[in-house]
């Protein structure tokens, strides 16, 4: 999850070097070093109004969310990935009528957490990365911004009640399992 500086989100690589924000009209994602005065380097050029919202922990790859400018889309917000190798072509990985975002690629980089209102209002899921093969609603009665523990063993998130909630994670090949939802801050 990125920080806010001067009204631009930053999200950083994992090793500290390099980060990503999002300028221009409609705002498309930039990298620049930390340590260079190189200008900054135009990562995406849409239509779109795009913000990096998390950098896989081996760097591979840039998840970002995607609100269409268009009036005639029939997609909100949706979840892109942007490869940080090879051509480097943005793919979709949640493009629905619905509204994804503030995901997180699990440490191990084969499991994506984010936010969907697909339900009706904003829930918690999960899904495998980049198959999309398995999913699962992790929180109930409504949550949002979720992160994943650095073991992966653990997912957080704020429940709608404004309670802070720990769920306990079980991830083998493409299945997960979880645990009874507790208040982490009863």
């Amino acid at each position: 999850m990125g920080s806010v500086v001067g009204g631009h989100v930053l999200t950083w690589s994992f090793d500290s070097k390099r980060i990503l924000y999002s300028i221009l009209a409609p705002p498309n994602i930039f990298a620049q070093e930390v340590d260079s005065a190189q200008p900054p380097e135009r990562l995406t050029n849409s239509t779109n109004s795009e913000t990096a919202v998390d950098w896989s922990l081996d760097g591979k790859y840039v998840l970002f969310a995607a609100n269409s400018n268009e009036l005639s889309s029939k997609t909100r917000f949706d979840l892109w990935v942007l490869p940080m190798t090879g051509d480097r072509k943005p793919f979709p990985f949640l493009e629905t009528p619905f509204r994804e975002r503030r995901g997180q690629f699990s440490p191990d980089g084969k499991w994506v957490a984010y936010e969907s209102d697909e339900s009706g209002h904003d829930e918690v899921y999960v899904e495998s990365f980049p198959s999309r093969r398995a999913k699962w609603q992790v929180s109930s009665k409504g949550g949002g911004y979720v992160r994943w523990r650095r073991d992966r063993k653990e997912l957080f998130y704020i429940a709608s009640d404004r309670k802070l909630m720990s769920v306990a994670v079980h991830t083998r090949r493409e299945a997960l399992s979880s645990e009874r939802r507790v208040p982490y801050f009863p």
